[in-house]
């Protein structure tokens, strides 16, 4: 078979191949340094598998994280699609590193930089969408007091109405019932066989 010549790309050194082969790099080595996903040595990183994971779920549509990301707006900004400027942005994960993934600080907001931190699944936990807080509850509360069903309120609150239907009744609150009081909570006597 007749050989061809070509120039490496990386250190442009002469190398003979077969004409139909698409070889670029005089060898393996010129190869893996010249790629663009590893010039930088942290291929097999927590911080790189991190990385493309978040691209994967905000981009591609098949993943199975997509329609709770990239089907629901969450996009990754321009400069985080080299993962050299993620890194120099976010820095590496903190010492107990296999515990901590990317966090969005304003869930409505995409991967950007600041509006990103490393979290803990506790921190994770607490800044979920169905996530509620104390001012929320009384938020509820209050709709409820003001004679609103779950619907109404949920419209009036901007949140699903299954996602606030379910935090009513874990906070003791019913359909159609008048807001229950803040009060103290009365538990029935523990007493056996008494009168």
């Amino acid at each position: 078979m007749p050989l061809v010549t070509r120039v490496c790309e990386r250190c442009s050194a002469s190398f003979e191949c077969e004409h139909w082969r698409k070889k670029r790099f005089c060898t393996k080595y010129c190869g893996d340094h010249a790629s663009k996903n590893k010039r930088h040595g942290l291929s097999y990183s927590l911080e790189h598998r991190s990385w493309r994971n978040m691209i994967d779920r905000c981009t591609n549509p098949l993943c199975k994280y997509w329609p709770n990301y990239g089907g629901r707006g969450i996009t990754v900004c321009e400069r985080w699609f080299v993962f050299e400027n993620f890194y120099a942005d976010m820095g590496p994960k903190p010492t107990d590193r296999s515990r901590y993934s990317i966090e969005r600080i304003d869930n409505s907001k995409g991967y950007q930089p600041g509006n990103c931190k490393w979290a803990t699944p506790h921190e994770q936990n607490n800044n979920r969408r169905g996530c509620w807080t104390p001012e929320e509850d009384q938020k509820i509360r209050d709709t409820v007091a003001r004679g609103l069903n779950f619907r109404q309120a949920a419209e009036a609150l901007g949140k699903p109405m299954g996602s606030l239907t379910a935090r009513a009744y874990r906070i003791g609150i019913k359909s159609g019932q008048p807001c229950p009081p803040r009060a103290a909570v009365t538990f029935p006597s523990t007493t056996r066989g008494g009168k």
